[in-house]
């Protein structure tokens, strides 16, 4: 997962998520600390040398704890050692144990009921998708508006097992979205032939313009303005590309993400 500590675009969720290497600046368009913060779902121990690449750990385990205040869980901490801060450690044994206080978690999940539907064991991957889901609320990022300019943002501690288990689900539909495991069937078409070099950019319509005569149609007005940290990624996509020619893989790409912003926002709207 990647956040910043403030300030927060307004228009964005304070959270995104990769499965590779990112750049700096990858998620926030400008950080009063200089960069984002990525916070790995596992790495592995530093005494795993067989393992080809190794994370160095930089952090103390309490990086990402439970805080006093008994709403909130706090996603990394002041200064350069938040910057990298893995959920979950994977040792020698390729066991896996927690970067924060297990018994604080337990603390947090104590006064909540079991799920009506038959429960199951919490993993680390149920945390970050309830954790994804829940800073992708739109209720969420109202709240803490003024909050999220100044500091890391909180994870609220959820109301029942089964509030929990609904944002796991829908957290879980965000996260294979944004990696693009699960992409819905793009509308978008391109239906005008010709030398696919991308020359100026414009939108009307629900048509996205690439030169004079060439364009991507059926561009919902919001996918074309929705924000991720601080970029539009429909134009932001097309403008990294100005000049060069875009290849079948490219439009189909480029329909992809269309596809994949407005499902977002369909989801960000159902988690509320």
């Amino acid at each position: 997962m990647i956040f910043s500590r403030g300030p927060n675009e307004d228009n964005s969720a304070p959270i995104f998520i990769v499965d590779c290497v990112s750049e700096h600046r990858a998620f926030s368009r400008a950080n009063a600390e200089g960069t984002d913060y990525v916070v790995p779902l596992y790495v592995y121990d530093k005494s795993k040398k067989q393992m080809g690449v190794v994370f160095e750990r930089s952090v103390t385990d309490d990086t990402l704890v439970v805080d006093s205040m008994p709403e909130h869980a706090v996603l990394g901490t002041a200064g350069f050692a938040g910057q990298f801060a893995p959920l979950w450690i994977l040792d020698e044994e390729s066991f896996k144990y927690a970067n924060f206080d297990m018994n604080k978690l337990q603390e947090l999940f104590s006064d909540v009921e079991q799920p009506n539907k038959k429960s199951r064991k919490v993993y680390p991957e149920d945390i970050m998708d309830y954790i994804y889901a829940s800073l992708h609320s739109l209720s969420y990022r109202e709240k803490y508006k003024e909050f999220l300019k100044i500091d890391f943002p909180r994870v609220p501690r959820p109301k029942s097992w089964k509030e929990f288990w609904r944002l796991v689900e829908l957290g879980n539909k965000l996260r294979e979205l944004h990696l693009m495991c699960e992409v819905p069937k793009s509308k978008v078409t391109f239906p005008i032939d010709g030398d696919n070099v991308v020359e100026k950019i414009s939108y009307n319509d629900g048509k996205v313009y690439i030169n004079k005569t060439q364009h991507f149609d059926n561009v919902s007005g919001l996918a074309w303005n929705f924000y991720i940290g601080g970029y539009q990624p429909a134009q932001k996509w097309l403008k990294d590309r100005k000049s060069r020619e875009l290849n079948t893989d490219d439009i189909l790409h480029y329909e992809k993400i269309i596809a994949i912003l407005e499902e977002t926002d369909k989801i960000m709207k159902e988690i509320g």
